[in-house]
């Protein structure tokens, strides 16, 4: 489960920055099962909503994101040594473009804070650290500067004799995990878990949930997700395709057939197929129903850059209510997801509270900064979507007015 996530000095972030997925006390709201409750009693939001003008950084969060699980994965991979890093520091700052990139992550593993971190050039790996809090005390498990590493020897011990293994460009925790260690493997497993989806290109991860239907995982539940959505689809067929003749070109390199089923007037069933004969929002809804079943069923953490896009409001506002059910996340399961939609905001009495909104905006030096709803204090039910609209907490696009463009286009 995700406690928080900050970044700093990458893309369009200078300054760090933190997203907090724990539910804010301050914020004197009604649940309405927005919130997971630990056996601890620590509370964690299991959805968050980030707004923003085009351009203002939201999507750069979710690549913050991304880009920390990559390098964990891969960084230990001997194919990589002497590759550089793939981190884009802020450009618009001389200094930012030659300091490192920093990134942290905690997260809640049995019932136990993990909190890790690191920084990063394009030549090597600055620091890294791994705390943890076995109960409200925070323990060091090991913290490195440069290639010099201070293990915990009691703690941590799966760690030694390992760093004189780790090259300049390698994070420490992968190399450990590479090594079998428990709470490095711990951590990795717990962070590859985590999936991240871009809502205007669901063909980048259409294959999860093909693979999924092909394999028998949760075949029964992405079919009835799949024919609860007023799709007017009553089954559906994947198979694997025989020849690429015949074919529109867009799908020569596809090697499987999805199939919808659709019941006639007459009362038969017709089968139409996914790519050429349904919309656009269909083919988005089945790409993402594998990865979001999956999350839910299984409890890990879900972005979603652009949710709303290709789908109804209605069709959104019911995916984000499924991690606020307990009949369909019984695991913990997390939301974080861009999107432009206001009406989220406008229904926020039933749908999102204070500490599940947030902005993005542009500062007057063009970096990004990441601020909340709740530090407003606002109380109002109605009217947020109208506020938001009209500026009123920022992260909106304050435009001249566009047809002065051609006006001043035509006199030259």
């Amino acid at each position: 489960m995700l406690i928080r996530f900050t970044v700093g000095n990458y893309r369009s972030f200078k300054e760090p920055v933190t997203l907090w997925m724990e539910k804010e006390k301050r914020v004197k709201e009604e649940d309405l099962g927005q919130v997971i409750k630990t056996a601890k009693g620590r509370e964690f939001l299991t959805s968050a909503a980030i707004y923003g003008a085009n351009a203002s950084g939201k999507s750069n969060l979710v690549k913050a994101a991304a880009f920390m699980q990559t390098m964990i994965r891969n960084s230990a991979k001997e194919s990589l040594a002497g590759e550089p890093i793939e981190v884009e520091p802020f450009l618009l700052d001389a200094e930012s473009q030659n300091e490192p990139s920093y990134f942290e992550i905690s997260l809640l593993i049995d019932d136990a804070e993990y909190i890790y971190g690191f920084e990063a050039t394009r030549e090597r790996v600055t620091e890294e650290w791994l705390y943890f809090y076995p109960e409200k005390r925070r323990t060091l498990l090991f913290h490195r500067e440069g290639q010099k590493i201070r293990l915990n020897r009691t703690r941590f011990k799966e760690g030694l004799r390992l760093e004189e293994r780790t090259r300049p460009n390698a994070l420490f925790l992968s190399v450990v995990a590479q090594w079998n260690g428990e709470t490095a493997l711990k951590m990795i497993e717990t962070l590859k878990k985590i999936n991240f989806l871009s809502g205007s290109e669901p063909e980048e991860y259409r294959q999860i949930t093909e693979n999924l239907l092909q394999s028998g995982h949760y075949t029964k539940e992405i079919i009835r997700f799949l024919c609860s959505l007023d799709l007017a689809i009553a089954d559906i067929q994947i198979k694997k395709r025989k020849n690429v003749t015949d074919i529109p070109d867009f799908l020569i390199f596809q090697q499987t057939i999805v199939n919808t089923f659709h019941q006639g007037s007459d009362g038969k069933r017709y089968i139409f197929n996914l790519d050429t004969q349904e919309s656009k929002g269909t083919q988005k809804l089945f790409a993402l129903s594998g990865p979001l079943i999956d999350t839910l069923k299984s409890g890990t953490i879900l972005f979603i850059d652009e949710l709303e896009s290709q789908l109804h409001p209605l069709l959104t506002t019911e995916l984000i209510k499924l991690f606020r059910t307990d009949a369909a996340n019984t695991h913990g399961a997390q939301l974080i997801f861009t999107t432009h939609d206001a009406n989220l905001i406008g229904r926020r009495k039933n749908m999102l509270r204070e500490d599940q909104i947030w902005f993005t905006e542009k500062r007057r030096d063009e970096s990004s900064d990441l601020f909340s709803l709740s530090e407003f204090g606002t109380t109002k039910e109605k009217g947020l979507n109208l506020d938001y609209l009209r500026g009123k907490y920022g992260a909106v696009p304050f435009t001249s007015d566009l047809a002065d463009v051609f006006k001043e286009a035509g006199k030259e």
